[in-house]
């Protein structure tokens, strides 16, 4: 489906957001009780041993169970692990089996090759049959059928069982349920995965709905597990299983825990490598293996809960870790899909294993670059600063007060039919002159083409508090423009050319604190290099210099938006905002002040839907508050929360940290 069809199909939007809200609110009770970071950690540890003891863990298991007389397969790939399922259904002469809690058999698409050969696999969780017997895919981890409407799945029932079902919801369940039972007289095979195994056999599976526990008290059952899932001993593997559904799901504890060693009856069990060993030895992407397939990344994801897993997944995986779970696999379009991720960093934050997910995502991008004729002109410009400034002087010409070409096509094209950019400057504004210091302003793309009143309000704060500070002529941008956007060879070049010029300082400040992050997260690992004169923001810089007994509040209704570099990246975007509850006597809280504006510059060209979705839920969060000014840090953000209030017509100014302190400042 179509990005925009998604964002206006008000049942998806309205499921989406309660699946967020209901989840974060239930989260936020347990983490009063329960140290999030700490299960993390521990899970972190306990993947990051096993994913190095992978092949021993592998050998190990596989021994153990041929001791238990258990049959055991290690399945290379996709291919030997569905024909060795087939090999021994055909041998029973099967011809339909009952599946539950099988995610990884989706990765292998298990349930279309027994389909292809003549076996009926039905699904036995709720939300997997739905979807199933709908010919759609599986949209989350823990709610596969979170797309489906009430009056869908009515609809489907009906069609498809010739019902005359009506929308009430227990009517629909247990019908559904009805039809579930149904399957387990059909067949005498139970197909499902594991949650965790440990390396001496001991199997463990949680659910809520029960029905895998009907599914192993089969006469043949068959185990279908990735060789990530093992662990070293039982501690480990309750750790994770306590750990799970308060990740997964925001609960105390799962409704259902089954541990056995072998199930009742004839049992086989599938060992799935599929390129895990293989990525087990690749230090860059090995930390893929600690997913424990929570699914907590896609509720944090603003991309994920704007267009569900309909639009942003792969073949088997959606959302942010369906990125790399699908680079795993080796997802022919991976580079499409890498390229839905706008890079808030929001799955970093809640990664039960600490998966530095976005990070990732960039890596898997610059692999595999998503070409645009008028995006990559751009982004040629940014590497090279005398042709942006050139550019600059002729844009500036040609906008005079604001930028639009009132060309339906030009502006749909850029999204200026949601958003209103600023007139550009008149020439680059790191092209003013200030004397020697040791001190550097980074300004950044967005302040030197469209922002110089910001600039000029960082050089005025400068002066009142003394401090000598010298503007960068930038050679090039940060690099970050290309390398978010696959560019990896032009972005190297622009770090380079940035290093070289950043060295001639002790302190380097930065306006935009997306730049500050590129250079000190991506520098060292993009192109090997180390940086030796300290970096900050430069919001949190001057904030240290202000003596408080001096400012003077606006004393207007103020609310703070969290930039994601600021927050989740350089972490220090709580201190601004606790600096303006104290100073501002009407400071007024804004809803989801975390979350994505949605602007992460040419993806709201890209990605037009997702991203004018985002900042309309940012604007309506504002107008909620009744607030006169909106404060940030990031010139991103205020480009696009700007762009849309004046777009609107609404009278609410945003303005950069470094701008209120310097008007709090006074003369």
């Amino acid at each position: 489906m179509k990005e925009e069809d998604l964002v206006n199909d008000k049942f998806l939007q309205d499921a989406l957001s309660r699946l967020e809200t209901n989840y974060f609110q239930k989260r936020k009770y347990l983490e009063k009780i329960f140290d999030y970071d700490n299960y993390k950690n521990i899970t972190q540890t306990i993947k990051q041993k096993n994913i190095k003891n992978l092949k021993s863990n592998t050998l190990a298991l596989f021994e153990n169970l041929k001791r238990k007389n258990i049959d055991v397969v290690y399945a290379q790939d996709s291919a030997e692990a569905c024909n060795a399922i087939l090999n021994i259904l055909q041998k029973h002469n099967v011809k339909c089996v009952v599946k539950s809690k099988s995610l990884t058999t989706e990765e292998i698409h298990l349930n279309e090759f027994l389909k292809q050969n003549g076996i009926d696999a039905f699904e036995t969780d709720l939300g997997e049959w739905l979807v199933q017997i709908a010919n759609q895919p599986s949209t989350h981890m823990t709610a596969p059928a979170i797309h489906m409407s009430r009056e869908k799945i009515q609809n489907l029932l009906n069609e498809k069982f010739g019902a005359n079902l009506s929308n009430d919801l227990d009517e629909l369940v247990q019908f559904s349920k009805n039809k579930i039972r149904e399957y387990f007289n059909y067949t005498n095979v139970g197909i499902f995965g594991s949650n965790v195994v440990t390396k001496d056999g001991l199997f463990f599976i949680i659910s809520n709905e029960g029905n895998v526990e009907h599914v192993i008290l089969k006469d043949i059952n068959i185990c279908v597990i990735g060789i990530d899932k093992i662990v070293d001993n039982i501690e480990e593997a309750l750790t994770i299983v306590d750990f799970l559904p308060k990740a997964a799901t925001a609960q105390l504890s799962t409704s259902y825990v089954d541990c056995f060693e072998k199930p009742f009856g004839e049992f086989h069990v599938i060992l799935l490598d599929n390129g895990r060993s293989k990525l087990s030895k690749n230090n860059e992407f090995s930390p893929i293996l600690q997913c424990i397939r929570c699914g907590a990344c896609q509720n944090a994801c603003c991309v994920y809960t704007t267009v569900s897993g309909l639009a942003f997944r792969g073949d088997a995986y959606a959302g942010p870790i369906g990125v790399l779970l699908s680079y795993l696999t080796n997802y022919p379009d991976i580079g499409e899909f890498a390229n839905y991720c706008l890079g808030c960093m929001a799955c970093d934050s809640i990664c039960s294993s600490k998966i530095p997910i976005q990070s990732l995502i960039l890596k898997i991008k610059s692999k595999h670059p998503k070409n645009s004729l008028i995006k990559d002109k751009i982004l040629d410009s940014l590497t090279n600063y005398s042709m942006l400034r050139f550019s600059i002087t002729i844009l500036s010409k040609l906008f005079k007060n604001q930028m639009k070409f009132n060309n339906k096509t030009l502006d749909e094209y850029f999204g200026f039919d949601f958003r209103v950019f600023p007139k550009p400057n008149k020439k680059s504004f790191d092209l003013i002159k200030t004397q020697k210091s040791n001190i550097g302003l980074f300004a950044g793309c967005a302040v030197n083409i469209f922002y110089d009143d910001l600039g000029n309000d960082c050089l005025s704060l400068a002066k009142k508090l003394n401090i000598n500070i010298s503007v960068i002529k930038q050679s090039a941008c940060c690099g970050a423009a290309c390398y978010y956007n696959g560019k990896q060879s032009q972005a190297v070049n622009s770090a380079k050319k940035v290093s070289t010029q950043i060295e001639q300082y002790d302190e380097v400040i930065f306006l935009d604190p997306h730049c500050q992050h590129m250079i000190e997260r991506d520098y060292f690992e993009l192109a090997g290099i180390d940086l030796n004169a300290a970096l900050v923001d430069a919001s949190s810089y001057f904030l240290k210099k202000i003596d408080k007994n001096k400012l003077k509040p606006l004393n207007k209704k103020i609310t703070y938006h969290h930039p994601c570099h600021l927050l989740r990246g350089l972490k220090t975007s709580l201190i601004l905002e606790s600096f303006i509850k104290e100073i501002e006597p009407k400071f007024v809280n804004l809803n989801e002040s975390d979350k994505c504006c949605g602007f992460a510059g040419s993806y709201s060209i890209m990605h037009k839907s997702i991203s004018k979705k985002l900042v309309e839920k940012k604007v309506n969060n504002i107008v909620d508050t009744d607030a006169e000014i909106v404060i940030t840090a990031c010139p991103g953000c205020i480009m696009q929360i700007q762009g849309f209030i004046q777009n609107k017509g609404l009278n609410i100014k945003v303005m950069h940290f470094v701008s209120y302190l310097n008007e709090i400042l006074g003369g």
